[in-house]
This record gives structure tokens, C-alpha cells and sequence, in this order.
């Protein structure tokens, strides 16, 4: 299953993301987790990628209620190196584990990356449609103002929650531009160790099937 991330970021609330969630055609899971990725940013997720497990991660409801909170990995002898290693194997098993070709991949990364690309073309008409929205409430408050009128309360809100929900799909935007090119960077990294992880594999048999037939 390849469902795309939902990153949580400052200024942007819990519950604007997971309802933002609920426009996305992938979203279905009975579990959400919530880690920090390597560039620091909070991201909601239906699974931890192998390489931040390490790092602790939080087990959320799809309503956004925390359930469990897994604590950060920490070595008794602090040795960073045997941790790196530990990443290493997670992330390699889940290569294995997840994928029979590099063709498997490549088709995944498309998926990933068209997904991406959708939810990118949905929030910039979102942009544009309450830009629109936005323009015409003021013209009605300036026409209030040119009456010698008062603006009403009410307009003045639906103008303040236009800019508000302006503001966040902005913020949203750049965080699913910057995931997109991240998705780019993970599969390109996935198919190169991908290939490395077969040909040792490959190896391994032909020494042993050699080791076995000289007995």
C-alpha cells in the first residue's frame, strides 16, 4: 500500500491536517504514526519509515488521539555506528520485504509521485478558489465602507477565515513540494540499494551452491 504522507507543520494544527486528510482518496487506516523526519519537520503518517524508527515516533487515532508513544532508540554505549547499522537492516528488510524487482519500484515511485503531484494541482485551485472568494467579500466591505455602513461582524469573519484557510493551503503547498522532491531523492535511493542488496544476494547463492556441489 502506498499511501502519501501528511506532514505536520508549525502554524498548521493537528486537526487542520487530519482534515485535510479526509479530502485525500488514500486515506484509510485504522492507526496513524507521527515521527520527525530528517530535516526536523513533524509528519503524519500511516507508517515510520525504517530509517526514523530509531528516532521514537507517537501512535495516533485517525482522529488524531494519542494512543501509544514510542520512545527514541538509545545505545547503552552510545555507539552511533551500530546504530547506523540498525537502520541500515530495517530499511533493507523493508526493501526485501516490499518489492521483488526494481520495476516494482520504479512503478511505486510513479504512484508516489502522481499522487503527489494531484494533491499539489487540488491545494493550488484551492489557492485560487479562495483567493476568488476572498476578493469578493472585500469588494462587499468596501462597498460597506463607501455606503458610510459599518462592515458586519459576520463578513468581517468570513474574511478572516478566507485568509486563515488561504495561509494554511500556502503552508501546505510548499510542505507537498517538498516532500515531492524528498519522494524523488527516497525511491532514486531505494532503486540504487535495491540493485546492490540483489547482487549480494546473488552472490551469496552462487558461493554457496559452488560451496555445496564441492562437498
Amino acid at each position: 500500500m502506498d499511501m502519501k504522507p501528511l506532514l505536520f507543520v508549525p502554524g498548521l494544527t493537528l486537526s487542520a491536517v487530519l482534515a485535510m486528510a479526509l479530502f485525500s482518496e488514500s486515506y484509510a487506516a485504522d492507526k496513524l504514526y507521527r515521527y520527525r523526519n530528517s530535516e526536523g519537520v513533524l509528519v503524519i503518517d500511516y507508517q515510520v519509515p525504517p530509517q526514523y524508527v530509531s528516532n521514537g515516533y507517537d501512535v495516533l487515532s485517525p482522529t488524531g488521539r494519542l494512543l501509544e508513544r514510542i520512545p527514541p532508540y538509545v545505545s547503552d554505549a552510545g555507539d552511533a555506528t551500530e546504530k547506523a547499522r540498525a537502520v541500515q537492516r530495517a530499511e533493507d528488510n523493508f526493501l526485501l520485504r516490499s518489492y521483488s524487482s526494481v520495476e516494482e519500484i520504479i512503478e511505486a515511485r510513479d504512484r508516489k509521485l502522481k499522487t503527489l503531484q494531484r494533491e499539489i494541482d487540488n491545494i493550488e485551485r484551492n489557492i485560487i478558489d479562495t483567493q476568488g472568494q476572498r476578493r469578493i467579500q472585500e469588494r462587499k466591505a468596501a462597498d460597506q465602507q463607501r455606503a458610510g455602513r459599518e462592515v458586519p461582524k459576520s463578513l468581517l469573519e468570513q474574511m478572516e477565515g478566507l485568509r486563515e484557510r488561504e495561509e494554511d493551503a500556502a503552508m501546505m503547498l510548499g510542505v507537498r513540494r517538498s516532500e515531492l522532491k524528498e519522494a524523488e531523492l527516497r525511491f532514486a535511493n531505494y532503486i540504487s540499494r535495491y540493485g546492490e542488496l540483489i547482487e549480494d544476494l546473488s552472490v551469496d547463492t552462487e558461493t554457496s551452491e559452488q560451496a555445496a556441489s564441492n562437498q
